[in-house]
């Protein structure tokens, strides 16, 4: 199967710090995996995850949001401090092969 390079990377973990009065709570900083299995979704690991179709990655992108609104009784697009897209060292437009 083929792919097509992009020269965009998506972050594939998410770390969660929660404080109360400015106090770090006991079981924080908690991290997720977009990559690790979670609410039905299996595990894959980082290459699968580069050569899913972009409406697979979406899909478990959205799901992996669901599960940590649900996990952490929190909105992680209005609570995200930074991006999780960063440039790619792929040259974009490149046809590879596995």
């Amino acid at each position: 199967m083929a792919y097509i390079t992009t020269n965009t990377d998506i972050a594939c973990s998410l770390t969660i710090t929660k404080t109360v009065a400015g106090h770090l709570l006991s079981s924080y900083p908690k991290t997720y995996s977009l990559l690790d299995a979670f609410a039905g979704q299996p595990q894959i690991t980082a290459d699968a995850w580069r050569k899913m179709e972009e409406a697979q990655q979406t899909a478990r992108i959205n799901a992996f949001k669901a599960y940590i609104n649900e996990v952490e009784q929190m909105d992680v697009d209005e609570s995200q401090t930074n991006t999780p897209l960063r440039p790619s060292s792929e040259t974009p437009n490149e046809i590879a092969e596995e």
